[in-house]
């Protein structure tokens, strides 16, 4: 079956892009030239995952600030440790970010950014509006695999193949279960500033322990254990990407922006886009017919 959409997970790709290229090019000797080059590699690896898969449409899902912060605080708090500590470089990622993604909309490309949501809301969004289409999400984040379905499918760029899920029902509960240490949430064993206070330390969530619980059944042991109660509704309100659980607010709001999106899109020429990218001084030469 023909791909109908594909969704990139722009903030991931970024900073695959920075660190895979930008980073390590150690004669890149001011921010002007590592945006540039940064901008070139952006845009060609974007071509050459449409050459790939040539989807009917391209969607670059943007973050913005997440309505996760307001229910959990110290949700990515290690993060934002992490930019405080090194202003320079989080700086010049931002700087590159910025830039390519004005780029990028100046081309053929729906952009889609809105307001509290992060890219992994908008994704489950479309997934579920699209779920009847032939969907390709792009991203190296392996979460996204509790989306996939017959016709959603999960492509790693990072690993350059397709991530399959055998049994997504139990991959879900076991994400629930281990929360998530990138973005600062613990597992359902732990404290919700596990990861903030330095004088806790997360509690070992092993196999043996997972399979206890789900022998006895979720339910079951919710009941038994008024603390993993307590955690497991946490992260399945920070990492279930789904209706029930991201804000009814939330939803609509990603509904209104992707119809107008959609409403207010216009096609550009091939030429058109050549002319502009020329003008930036980004050369395109191999896969330049995906952009038109």
């Amino acid at each position: 079956m023909k791909i109908t959409r594909m969704l990139i997970d722009y903030s991931a790709l970024c900073y695959q892009v920075y660190y895979g290229f930008v980073a390590k090019d150690k004669d890149l000797e001011n921010m002007e030239d590592k945006i540039q080059y940064f901008n070139y590699m952006m845009i060609t690896k974007i071509l050459q995952i449409q050459k790939l898969f040539d989807p009917n449409e391209v969607i670059i899902c943007n973050d913005h600030k997440s309505w996760r912060k307001e229910v959990f605080p110290y949700y990515k708090a290690q993060r934002e440790l992490k930019r405080i500590k090194d202003p320079l470089e989080t700086e010049t990622i931002y700087a590159c970010k910025s830039k390519a993604l004005e780029i990028l909309k100046d081309m053929n490309y729906k952009i889609m950014c809105v307001e509290s949501c992060e890219a992994d809301d908008i994704i489950a969004f479309l997934a579920t509006k699209y779920k009847d289409d032939r969907v390709i999400i792009i991203s190296s984040d392996k979460d996204f695999q509790q989306l996939t379905s017959e016709n959603i499918i999960l492509y790693s760029s990072l690993k350059n193949e397709v991530l399959n899920c055998e049994d997504k029902e139990r991959f879900t509960i076991e994400l629930v279960l281990r929360g998530d240490t990138s973005d600062g949430i613990p597992n359902v064993l732990s404290d919700d500033d596990t990861f903030i206070d330095t004088s806790k330390k997360q509690k070992s969530l092993t196999k043996v322990k997972i399979n206890e619980v789900l022998s006895m059944g979720i339910d079951n042991y919710c009941k038994k254990d008024n603390l993993f109660a307590k955690n497991y509704d946490r992260n399945k309100k920070l990492i279930l990407l789904n209706e029930n659980y991201i804000p009814k607010n939330i939803w609509n709001s990603m509904e209104v922006e992707i119809n107008n999106i959609n409403k207010n899109f216009k096609r550009k020429s091939l030429f058109e886009i050549q002319s502009y990218l020329e003008s930036k001084n980004i050369y395109i030469t191999n896969d330049v017919q995906y952009l038109g």
